[in-house]
């Protein structure tokens, strides 16, 4: 038998404080940090504005792209400043699933209240029946078998999209004025009177580029190091992504979307539909890896 006391798994605290309304300041970006080396130069204001560019069109926050300071050292960590052609599909996808996820999550609290705390019998009897099909007897382990299969969604969506992706130098007008500013540019002309670049690397990448230099930190011979790193380490890539495993997920979104909608409406209804929905997100992973392991050969 399951644990007849059994109790919902999911715990939302609203009374938790958010960084918003603490009352405290906000903390610096940066702290004193033995193991980073801030420095700082007067440049040519046309770098400047091109770093800002790049700032512009790569900004996000999951990778860090926040600031002009982090894009010079994104360069300085040789790393590709990458556009996908299809952001908006992508984008569009990821967000539809968290979503969805979301709402599976409530109503698989809603059922597991009415069982526990309300204390319904048809619904204590279907999940008890559930936990029993899937060789469990507490509510933490079917709590973590229905969590299982909405994280397999998002790897399964994940590793779809990673099939015949691919990625391709940019060479659109906009980047192009970029590298041939960087590679056939002054970076000394028309110095402003006050530094306007800021950045910190880690000590390990700092030596590597500047480790044998004596001269000061915004002489020229510094400055010329950085012309340097942004002539060779700047990348800009395009990344490609199948257009028919896009459709396929777009169509897949369209359909989980529609069931989830029945799921909903169903509840106010009915005493029962856990099992449902959770044998639902059975298939559709299957759905998945069907289409997945196809496409793959």
């Amino acid at each position: 038998m399951i644990d007849q006391n059994l109790q919902p798994t999911i715990d939302l605290d609203s009374s938790s404080p958010s960084e918003f309304d603490s009352g405290f300041p906000a903390k610096p970006k940066y702290v004193n940090n033995p193991n980073r080396k801030k420095r700082e130069a007067k440049i040519n204001p046309d770098y400047e504005a091109a770093i800002i560019k790049i700032l512009y069109k790569y900004r996000n926050r999951r990778n860090g792209l926040t600031t002009k300071s982090a894009v010079v050292e994104h360069i300085f960590e040789n790393k590709s400043f990458t556009k996908s052609e299809s952001d908006k599909q992508v984008s569009s996808i990821n967000s539809h699933m968290t979503g969805y996820k979301t709402q599976c999550e409530q109503l698989y609290e809603f059922y597991i209240n009415l069982a526990t705390k309300d204390k319904i019998p048809e619904t204590r009897e279907e999940v008890i029946a559930l936990a029993k099909k899937y060789s469990t007897n507490n509510s933490k382990k079917l709590s973590e078998l229905f969590h299982a299969q909405l994280t397999s969604l998002t790897e399964n969506i994940e590793n779809i999209l990673k099939i015949d992706k691919s990625h391709i130098d940019d060479d659109s007008p906009e980047i192009e004025s970029i590298r041939e500013l960087f590679r056939n540019g002054d970076i000394t002309a028309n110095l402003p009177t006050h530094r306007n670049i800021a950045y910190r690397l880690n000590i390990e990448t700092d030596h590597r580029y500047f480790g044998g230099l004596s001269g000061k930190q915004n002489s020229g011979e510094n400055r010329r190091v950085l012309e340097q790193v942004l002539i060779h380490n700047t990348h800009f890539i395009i990344e490609t992504y199948n257009r028919t495993h896009i459709k396929f997920l777009m169509d897949f979104i369209f359909e989980f979307d529609e069931r989830l909608s029945e799921f909903n409406a169903n509840k106010f209804k009915y005493k029962t539909g856990l099992t449902e929905i959770y044998e639902y997100l059975i298939t559709l992973n299957r759905k998945l890896e069907k289409y997945k392991n196809e496409v793959a050969q």
